[in-house]
């Protein structure tokens, strides 16, 4: 099937984050099409982003009002897709008003979070013509029960590829760097890092992200990890991508923690991948990927890590550009409209 971008109207509803949702509609936009963009979520401040991770249904009154006044208010519109990206608030009843009030649209979603972590996504899979899933092993266990469900991992921008002429000997500001929001075990690990570098006069850049300081004192009283540190230690206003760009273009490795009971690969990986840098990770599952490489790549254990010192000093091994093409917004688009080149 070969589905064409150009003078197609699209609905796309995503989650804010570090402004790629914006990058994504410029890019829908770039390849032809016309794109009416909405916040996924009704829900601005801080304090309730961070309560709906912990008690998602106080907000499905909310949701339902803020989609019905959508809808009534595009009702019309013609589309040919309605696209969510990160379908976090999305339940049976919007799905079934979007499917009514938009009969001819394919319907798309996109998860960049974990099915198995997040049950309620089996709820609205059905309602969907395709739902990607950005977990391979995800993939694996519902596809055999859902014939909609797609993989695809994430992409990177179009800046992140670099001129790889003398990229070998670049120097760099930063020995290692994190940009993330820090949840599960992540302060746990990048306390060990810190640790380590103080000990190795490492140079790193740490931005470790809280969606609000409810969430910190939460933490302060739930996690170890947590005991000694403080209100301070942690950001709280997203950091821009261009500077995330910025950071890890002047980084020698990239730290990176999925969360442990996601397999998929983070933006922060594929970013690194496309940059040619070399990636320190705990997800085991990236040997799975065509572009992994031992040299470049160092997975270590959750619990009592272990850090090979030679990694530091192998060489780099350049990845190829059509492996890294695979991984660009442009192509995962493409992917998601099943758009083919001809």
């Amino acid at each position: 099937m070969v589905v064409r971008m150009k003078g197609n109207n699209i609905l796309f509803f995503s989650v804010k984050f570090f402004s790629y949702d914006v990058k994504m509609k410029m890019k829908m936009e770039e390849l032809g099409a016309k794109v009416d963009m909405f916040d996924e979520r009704p829900i601005k401040s801080a304090f309730n982003r961070a309560l709906l991770k912990v008690v998602p249904i106080l907000y499905t009154p909310i949701t339902k009002r803020y989609y019905t006044r959508l809808i009534k208010k595009l009702k019309f519109n013609i589309y040919n897709y309605v696209f969510i990206y990160g379908p976090d608030m999305i339940t049976p009843s919007i799905m079934k008003k979007l499917r009514a009030h938009f009969p001819n649209a394919v319907l798309i979603a996109y998860c960049a979070d974990s099915i198995y972590k997040k049950r309620r996504y089996e709820r609205i899979i059905p309602y969907f013509d395709k739902f990607f899933t950005y977990d391979r092993k995800d993939y694996d266990f519902y596809s055999i029960k859902y014939d909609n469900l797609y993989f695809r991992p994430l992409f990177y921008l179009d800046k992140y590829i670099l001129d790889i002429n003398g990229i070998e000997t670049q120097t760099h500001t930063y020995d290692w760097s994190f940009i993330g929001t820090i949840h599960s075990d992540r302060q746990k690990i990048i306390n060990y890092f810190i640790d380590y570098s103080k000990i190795y006069n490492l140079k790193y850049f740490n931005y470790p992200y809280l969606q609000s300081k409810f969430i910190f004192w939460f933490y302060k009283f739930t996690k170890s990890s947590f005991r000694n540190k403080k209100i301070t230690d942690f950001k709280y206003k997203k950091i821009d991508s261009e500077e995330i760009f910025t950071i890890l273009k002047n980084s020698k490795f990239i730290l990176d923690m999925q969360h442990p009971k996601n397999t998929g690969l983070t933006m922060r990986t594929i970013e690194s991948i496309a940059m040619q840098c070399k990636i320190i990770t705990t997800n085991e599952d990236i040997i799975n990927y065509d572009f992994y490489n031992g040299d470049n790549i160092e997975i270590i254990p959750r619990e009592n890590i272990i850090i090979q010192n030679n990694f530091f000093d192998k060489p780099l091994s350049i990845i190829s550009k059509k492996i890294l093409a695979r991984y660009s917004l442009d192509c995962w688009i493409k992917d998601i409209f099943l758009e083919k080149e001809e």
